[in-house]
Parts: structure tokens; sequence; C-alpha cells
């Protein structure tokens, strides 16, 4: 089957027939007869209509569920809830029934539910990778990582009270530090456990580490905070109405760098970078002063690349952006250091210059 659209094909045969190029874009889709588009009908094995319209994407995701129970049905696999521990034996990755018409195919996978896990079937493998991952995580917690409180008792006073000072409260950020931890453990491991010895292998190594990286964790936490704090008590003193434009980016900015479950949503590896992050803002609001219309053409070249970035995450959806997409979050990161903050910026061996080229490139890729 060939690859590409409809009319990136037509426009290539306009051009070998007439010598003309033809941008895809110059085609006017409103314009072609009713009968000449697509539509599409979805029914079930009774004939029963379920589904109709001319979007197939909007149609799939109003039918998600839907399609899911179906799958879930025919499956040879019974679906559970309430695992507190890996009893699942080992665990298929793709289960498939033929006594249909058609072989329906579907992917066992944990599903985190908060205090235990569900035994579910999903519809592909790509869904299955992001599912099991949670719940693998969720399992390791409740059998294998550092409670809480054992993490606690370990803060320091200094650590204690910047916390307080911050937007979370410390028994949430211990958790945080500690799913971080347990995931650190599981990308160091390089693959999803799919058998009992896969996840005891998984949990040993869990036992051993994470608590030492729950605890250092939760000590730049603390540094991060205390960063965030003093950078919201410069934002305080800042009420010239000439300024407003860079302090609310800079108060949206930090927002996005410290919230409840930052820890997890970055990294344990990243907590480092997040505070020179939040110091580069420190760094941005002391040199405001006198400075703002050039703080605001500075803010005109980094917002449109976050803007273009924001709305590729908010269309791919929770979860499931490209690696090399997640890399660019971290790019604009650094974009922001290099063009308010500087002197912050750190040069690591190998790394190419951030650059808001490259980024816009790979944006548009």
């Amino acid at each position: 089957a060939p690859e590409g659209s409809l009319v990136g094909w037509v426009a290539q045969a306009v051009e070998a027939v007439a010598e003309l190029s033809v941008d895809t874009a110059a085609f006017d889709r409103a314009a072609l007869a009713d009968h000449l588009h697509m539509h599409f009908v979805v029914s079930d094995d009774d004939g029963e209509v379920h589904g109709v319209g001319d979007d197939l994407a909007a149609i799939k995701a109003s039918l998600a569920g839907v399609a899911r129970e179906s799958i879930a049905a025919a499956a040879p696999i019974e679906e559970r809830r309430g695992i507190v521990d890996w009893d699942v034996g080992d665990l298929p990755k793709v289960v498939e029934s033929g006594d249909r018409d058609l072989d329906v195919r579907a992917y066992p996978a944990l599903l985190d539910v908060g205090d235990s896990v569900a035994l579910r079937v999903v519809t592909t493998p790509e869904l299955q990778a992001r599912v099991m991952r949670g719940g693998v995580r969720r399992l390791l917690i409740l059998n294998a990582a550092p409670t809480r409180s054992s993490i606690v008792r370990k803060v320091s006073n200094d650590d204690r009270l910047a916390i307080a000072a911050g937007p979370v409260e410390l028994g949430e950020l211990s958790g945080d530090c500690v799913a971080a931890a347990v995931d650190r453990v599981m990308s160091d491991h390089n693959a999803l456990p799919w058998s009992e010895a896969e996840f005891e292998s998984l949990r040993r190594a869990v036992r051993d580490a994470a608590p030492g990286l729950a605890a250092n964790a939760l000590h730049k936490a603390a540094r991060v905070i205390a960063a965030a704090t003093e950078a919201r008590d410069r934002l305080a003193r800042l009420h010239a109405a000439a300024l407003r434009p860079s302090v609310d980016d800079a108060n949206l900015h930090l927002g996005r760098l410290v919230h409840p479950g930052f820890v997890l949503g970055a990294g344990i590896d990243r907590l480092d970078d997040i505070e020179r992050y939040v110091r580069a803002i420190i760094y941005r609001l002391d040199h405001l002063a006198g400075a703002g219309e050039r703080d605001q053409r500075r803010m005109a070249e980094v917002l449109p690349l976050e803007r273009r970035y924001t709305n590729i995450v908010d269309t791919a959806g929770p979860g499931k952006l490209s690696p090399n997409m997640v890399d660019v979050r971290w790019q604009l990161e650094e974009l922001r250091v290099a063009t308010f903050a500087q002197p912050l910026m750190v040069k690591r061996p190998g790394q190419t210059p951030v650059s808001a080229t490259r980024i816009a490139a790979a944006l548009a890729g």
C-alpha cells in the first residue's frame, strides 16, 4: 500500500502531467461533492449502528470505551480488580480469539487504580505499554518501596521548613519521591516484567535502591521548593504595570515547574535542572528593572515555540508524546535559561547547543 495522503498523490500526478508544482494545501476539499467524501458507519454483530460520521478519529474516540469492552468480552482472559501483589502468573503480551468472523487481538496489562491494580485488556500495544508501566509501579510501591514515613524521618529541619513554605505538603511530596525512585529503578531495569520471576527480580532491585534514591530526591525537591518560594517573594514585590506581562509569564512558568507531582513528572535525574530553571526565573526578575521592553522582546522569541509545543501535547493526549517530543520540553526550558538567564547555562560534553531554530525544526518534524 502506498504511503502518504490522497491529495499528495494527486499533487504528484498533476505535476507529472501538467509540469506544475502543486502544494497539497492548494486542494479545497470542501469543493468535493458530498458523495465523494468517505463516510463511516460502525455497527455490531447484530447490525445495530453505534456510530456514523465523516471523522473517523472522532468516531473512534467516542466509541473507545465500547470497543475496549467488546474486545475484553471476546478475549480469552478474565479481567480482575483488587490485585495487590503479582498473582497473575506469566502474563501474555497478546491474546487472540478466533471464535468470530474476525480474529480479535487484545493486549493484557496491569492498570494502576490507586490502592491496588486491575488486570485489564486494552486495544493497542502502545496503550498496553503505558498502562503496564503504571500498574507495575503501583505493585512495586505496595510491595517493595520504602514507606513515606521512613523517608520523612530522614528529612532535615531546614528541608522541613523549606517544604512547609511551598505548595506541596510533606507527606504528598515524600510519596511523589518514592514513586519517582521506583520509576528510576524501573528505567534502569530497562524492561517491564511479564512473569513472576521478572517481577521478583525487579522487586529486589527496588528494595535495594529505592530508599536511598527517594531520600535524596526529597532533599533535592526541598531545594527546588526553597528556590520557588524565593521566586514567589520576588514576584510579589513587582507591581509596576509595565512589568505585568513579564511577571505573569514568570508566574505561569514557575507553576509549570513546581506543583504537586513535579518530582515524578520530571524524574529524579531532572531535579537539579528544575532547581536551576527556578533560579533562572529569580535571575530574570532581578534584572527586570528598567528592562521591561527588552524582556518582552525575549518573550516574543520563546512563547510562540511553547504554544506550538502545548498544541502538540494537547493533540497527542497524556502520556502519548514521542521520546523526541519529550526532549523538546527540556530544550524549551534550556532556551528560557539561554534567553533570560544566560549565566546559568550549563554546557555538557557532546550536547548540541540549544537554539530556537533547532526547536522549531523539531516541532515541525
